[in-house]
């Protein structure tokens, strides 16, 4: 496998990254929302896109199970972007030594 092979993966896995950290934290919400009846996840689903907009933190009790889930997810989002920034770096390394054979 050449340089070029491995820098064209490298960067179809970042891409594949990226959209599994955005489709993770949509899934998580939607799995918490799952069993509530419809015009509260509507009210919900509004109050975080409000949340998102303004950069506004929704109250939530620290020591209830979606306060744990959010900070795990929160964990897990800074491990993804670790690894992105990682094959990031990999990947700008790859393309200098390219550019200079």
């Amino acid at each position: 496998m050449n340089l070029e092979q491995r820098l064209s993966e490298l960067e179809a896995r970042v891409s594949q990254l990226e959209k599994e950290a955005a489709a993770a934290t949509t899934a998580e919400t939607e799995k918490h929302l799952n069993d509530l009846p419809n015009s509260t996840k509507e009210i919900i689903q509004k109050e975080i896109e409000k949340a998102k907009q303004s950069e506004l933190i929704v109250g939530i009790d620290p020591e209830s199970y979606l306060a744990k889930e959010i900070l795990w997810q929160s964990r897990k989002m800074i491990e993804l972007e670790n690894s992105v920034s990682k094959i990031s770096s990999s990947i700008n390394r790859l393309k200098r030594l390219l550019s200079k054979s």
